[in-house]
């Protein structure tokens, strides 16, 4: 075999070192530059998606601050609403009750205004039937008319005598 004879070793070497020296050259000028390109391509497009990548977690990032922002508005905004309904709500009790006491101090006024007119209207009643009883027993007793002022000093005083074993009311 030529490759192991020894005569052949230094021709041999020295196309050795010419193929790889070519080889080498032609690596380095046309192979290896397009391999550079397509690296430098890879890893500048690599770059642009990572910057890309980051730009929109930034912009997902505001996004979730924004929405965050807005859901706590939202939430002050409704916490408001309900503290403006609640005192509302409020308001319109004090002033239902309040119209409703008003009402109740109205009509119990009204309620003693018509009891003492009622009270009085019955005392006039008795004392009218009274002195016409009185009159009439008198007249029967004396056979004579009595004058009005006498009869409404006996029922006065007979009133005056039933007052106080009535019981009153409040």
């Amino acid at each position: 075999m030529p490759q192991f004879d020894t005569a052949h070793f230094p021709a041999e070497i020295i196309w050795t070192l010419i193929s790889f020296v070519l080889l080498f050259v032609l690596l380095k000028w046309l192979v290896l530059p397009r391999i550079i390109a397509a690296l430098e391509a890879r890893t500048r497009m690599i770059r642009e998606e990572i910057e890309q990548a980051r730009i929109q977690r930034e912009q997902a990032e505001a996004a979730r601050l924004q929405y965050e922002q807005r859901l706590q508005d939202i939430a002050a905004e409704a916490k408001r609403m309900f503290d403006e309904a609640e005192a509302r709500i409020r308001q319109e009790r004090h002033r239902v009750m309040d119209e409703w006491k008003t009402e109740m101090k109205r009509r119990e006024m009204l309620f003693r205004e018509e009891t003492e007119v009622a009270k009085n209207q019955a005392l006039r009643e008795i004392r009218s039937q009274t002195a016409e009883l009185v009159t009439e027993a008198t007249e029967k007793l004396l056979a004579q008319h009595i004058a009005q002022q006498d009869v409404d000093a006996v029922v006065d005083e007979i009133i005056a005598h039933l007052q106080p074993e009535t019981p009153t009311r409040h």
